[in-house]
């Protein structure tokens, strides 16, 4: 598959054009000729994802593939390094909102700089008890009666202050740390219930679950330990 690619990439590639392959599954093709000012980016993309995804044939047998994409223009002060950065970075944030391709800005790069650094700090954070849970009352409509309640996971950043899910829980997916992320909120919330029920609060206490630990075979047991510790009720 990998050669095939390759031959239709080289195929499509104008001439004084240049295609390579970085590593594992990902290329790049560098675009070079006067016809090309006139041509959309959108238009480039969607004509090369068209050839991408005729059909491979394999052992007699066809299938059919889908290329995520990162394009970015060369600039005055551009190296050759430089404008490789802008593509990879506009492939990741491709990647990342799971678009077929994305145009490199500064702006989205900005954005990427920071994340990672975010997911840099994240692993320090859950081990300096930076995060918070708030619980968010389910009420029981005829009477107004709290009978439980969903336990919400904030990061307090010592620089950027309080941050919501969003923008640290994908960070904790891609990077693996949600499952010390998971760990922490399970055992906080967990141990909140106890001490409710102690005080003769009897509520239900719900936790959010990343798919991919619901997954992990010891994770029932995870949970079982924690509610044996604080001695609250599955």
């Amino acid at each position: 598959i990998l050669k095939t690619i390759a031959e239709r990439l080289v195929q499509f590639a104008p001439e004084n054009s240049i295609v390579g392959r970085l590593g594992d599954d990902e290329f790049a093709l560098l675009l070079h000729g006067a016809g090309l000012a006139k041509i959309s980016d959108t238009t480039i993309a969607a004509r090369l994802s068209h050839e991408l995804r005729q059909p491979y044939i394999l052992n007699k047998q066809s299938t059919t593939l889908s290329a995520t994409m990162g394009i970015a223009k060369i600039g005055e002060q551009d190296s050759a390094d430089t404008l490789l950065h802008k593509a990879m970075s506009a492939l990741y944030t491709a990647k990342r909102d799971k678009n077929r391709f994305m145009v490199y800005t500064k702006q989205e790069d900005a954005e990427r700089r920071e994340q990672l650094k975010l997911s840099q700090q994240l692993p320090e954070g859950i081990d300096d008890n930076q995060l918070r849970l708030h619980y968010q009352p389910m009420i029981r409509m005829h009477d107004s009666t709290i009978i439980g309640v969903e336990a919400l996971v904030r990061w307090q950043h010592p620089e950027k202050g309080l941050l919501f899910p969003d923008s640290f829980i994908p960070l904790a997916e891609g990077s693996g740390s949600v499952e010390p992320l998971t760990r922490w909120v399970l055992d906080a919330a967990i141990k909140q219930g106890g001490k409710w029920l102690k005080q003769g609060h009897r509520l239900s206490v719900s936790v959010n679950i990343s798919a991919p630990r619901l997954h992990n075979p010891i994770f029932p047991d995870i949970v079982n330990r924690l509610l044996e510790q604080s001695q609250f009720p599955a």
